[in-house]
């Protein structure tokens, strides 16, 4: 990542140095979870190669990237080794390296819930493999009942609609006219919403 500290962030390389860093961050992380986040790294690796192919649906690894863009777009016209401010333990970081450590923490979050989710997931399967005589294959009674629970608010409503939609975060701040940002707290509350439910 040293190479890319010369470059002036614009419009014309914005994409790419979100991509190369995101690339790099969940590698990393991926490669510390146990096979657990491979498929956003493959994912995503994916996303960086086919996304000019038409009609292509981007995988939950490209938000990292999409992440990368907008934190690297506030500060278009910058170099990356431009002096972005001081971490928690005093030292300077320029921008590049700001950015990498953002979304490496957001990776590790999206970890983090990932593995609680999937521990959700396999008390479920237990649950599941117990015989019921009144399952059905499409009965949404269930899930109903859990997003009722949940007591979301309707801009929670919207996000999660969209996001079961397969839209991207940054596709989902464009339809619904909000920030990015905006959508990722929504998410983050739906998501610990929906621990709460189900507990």
């Amino acid at each position: 990542m040293k190479n890319l500290l010369n470059l002036v962030i614009s419009e014309d390389n914005v994409q790419m140095i979100g991509e190369t860093i995101a690339v790099k961050a969940v590698k990393t992380v991926a490669s510390h979870a146990g096979g657990q986040l491979d498929f956003l790294y493959k994912g995503l690796l994916f996303d960086v190669y086919k996304r000019n192919t038409p009609n292509h649906t981007f995988s939950d690894g490209y938000d990292f990237a999409q992440m990368a863009i907008c934190f690297l777009w506030e500060h278009k016209g910058k170099k990356l080794s431009d002096y972005y401010g001081k971490s928690k333990k005093g030292k300077e970081s320029n921008i590049l390296y700001a950015c990498y450590h953002y979304i490496d923490k957001n990776l590790y979050n999206y970890k983090k819930r990932v593995m609680s989710i999937d521990s959700l997931h396999d008390k479920d399967k237990d649950f599941d493999s117990m015989p019921h005589e009144d399952k059905k294959e499409d009965d949404y009674t269930k899930a109903d009942a859990i997003i009722s629970k949940m007591n979301l608010k309707k801009g929670e409503i919207d996000v999660l609609n969209c996001y079961l939609a397969r839209m991207t975060y940054c596709q989902i701040a464009r339809f619904l006219n909000v920030d990015f940002s905006t959508v990722y707290r929504r998410r983050i509350k739906i998501q610990k919403k929906y621990i709460l439910a189900t507990n």
